[in-house]
């Protein structure tokens, strides 16, 4: 600032010397000049018109030398960049959103993609159980006992409780209570119901018209319809019914082809007799 008003003073008294110089001059010209009077008077009149012009504008600077220096622009943020800054963090924010969804909908579908895999996988492993029984089907051993009371729809046969001879449609085998009941081959679970003389009973569906029936058992956790493999455990022996308490806890296993009651040791190994 200094340095400024410096150079503004010396211009001024520049600028006066120089005037002083030209009105001497002015003046040198009138007193030798010849007819050249009126136009002397006014070249004067001119000069003392600048010199006070020059005064008066050396002056006002120097009155105003604060107001000569220009203060800087204050820079204000453009909008347009401001706003295009904001959009591209929207741009950024959303592209990331997009892409975050993106990445759970992926991991979505890659979970169902494995979820269908896995169950596809599941029912490849679980073994096709069909019901294709015939007369020449060797059963498997639903328990391991003693035969209390025989088949026998020919003759008749002593049961100790009813202390009576009657036909017998099914075999008795003794088992302890508890002891896992297996199906004797793949089955369908036809019906469960409880009856008075065989207790908790399972009927099954063997195929081709052949059905097994399963008496005195309780812990059956199978429901009708239910697909059953060979030798799967379908429940355990209970108590006795009283229609059987003389003969004590055991397993009533009946055989029938289209309603025709068989003979199952025909078909039981012979370990089961």
């Amino acid at each position: 600032m200094k340095t400024r008003e410096s150079k503004r003073r010396i211009a001024i008294v520049t600028a006066v010397l120089l005037v002083a110089v030209a009105a001497g001059g002015v003046i040198t010209w009138q007193n030798f000049g010849k007819g050249k009077g009126d136009q002397t008077a006014s070249e004067d009149r001119s000069v003392e018109t600048v010199s006070e012009e020059i005064s008066d504008d050396a002056v006002a600077d120097t009155s105003n030398g604060n107001d000569a220096v220009q203060p800087e622009e204050t820079l204000e943020p453009d909008s347009e960049e401001t706003s295009g800054s904001a959009e591209g963090q929207m741009d950024v924010t959303g592209e990331e959103t997009a892409a975050a969804q993106a990445g759970q909908t992926g991991q979505t579908d890659a979970a169902q993609e494995t979820s269908g895999e896995d169950t596809a996988a599941q029912t490849a492993a679980e073994p096709q159980i069909t019901l294709d029984f015939s007369e020449d089907t060797v059963l498997q051993t639903p328990v391991s006992g003693q035969i209390l009371i025989p088949y026998n729809m020919e003759n008749t046969v002593y049961f100790p409780t009813l202390n009576v001879y009657k036909c017998n449609p099914s075999v008795v085998i003794s088992s302890e209570v508890g002891t896992q009941v297996a199906a004797v081959a793949n089955s369908q679970v036809k019906s469960i119901s409880n009856d008075a003389q065989t207790g908790l009973t399972v009927t099954m569906d063997m195929g081709n018209g052949y059905e097994a029936v399963y008496g005195q058992l309780q812990d059956v956790s199978l429901e009708e319809g239910a697909m059953v493999q060979a030798g799967e455990i379908i429940g355990t022996i209970a108590e006795p019914t009283k229609y059987y308490t003389e003969e004590g806890s055991n397993l009533y296993f009946a055989l029938s082809k289209d309603g025709q009651t068989l003979d199952p040791t025909l078909y039981l190994p012979p370990q089961a007799e």
